[in-house]
Order: structure tokens, then sequence, then C-alpha cells
């Protein structure tokens, strides 16, 4: 079975945004998930 690994990132400021762009870059979306999780619906620069 090929599981996806699931990797989380907590905290959506500008270093969670950049770190979550570079992963999904580097890693793409067929062998992983990649999450965000913040406390705002949105991030205001």
């Amino acid at each position: 079975m090929n599981r996806k690994t699931q990797i989380v990132v907590v905290g959506g400021g500008a270093g969670g945004l950049e770190l979550v762009r570079r992963l999904g870059a580097k890693y793409g979306r067929k062998r992983h998930d990649i999450i965000l999780v913040d406390k705002n619906l949105s991030h205001i620069w």
C-alpha cells in the first residue's frame, strides 16, 4: 500500500507560507500531503 506522507506546518505567517510553497515545489503532490494550519482564515501583509 502506497500512502502519502503528511507534512503539517503550524502557523500561516510569512515563514509558514514560504515553507509550504518551498515544500510543494520540492516534493509535489503525488507522494506528499502538505497541510498548513493557522488560527486565522486569511493572511494580511
